[in-house]
């Protein structure tokens, strides 16, 4: 679209059954904006359909939950502790931090 060329709004009226179907599958989609959605659909362009995996969900949920409670056990170690025992401890949650950003791309 130009500059110079003026903007037009399109308004609809929807139910409120209708709304939240229309938002459910803007969520869904990858989409950043509901003005975006719904431009492709009325355009009948492709839209990207994102769907989620309840296993891998559970998963990921598992995993911030071990990064979490390595966060605090690393914040308690003493600085007297062996110097393995804290080696491994940063493997462990570099190897947690790599698995989840890969996973969560998903």
């Amino acid at each position: 679209m130009e500059k110079n060329e003026s903007k037009r709004f399109l308004s609809i009226r929807l139910l409120p059954g209708e709304l939240k179907e229309v938002y459910r599958r803007y969520k869904s989609s990858g989409c950043r904006s509901l003005t975006e959605y719904a431009k492709k659909v009325l355009m009948n362009k492709p839209v990207t359909v994102r769907t989620r995996n309840g296993s891998i969900d559970e998963m990921l949920h598992c995993l911030i939950g071990i990064k979490s409670r390595l966060d605090s056990l690393e914040e308690r170690l003493d600085e007297r502790i062996d110097a393995q025992l804290q080696q491994d401890m940063a493997d462990i949650k570099s190897y947690t931090r790599q698995f989840y950003e890969k996973w969560s791309q998903l």
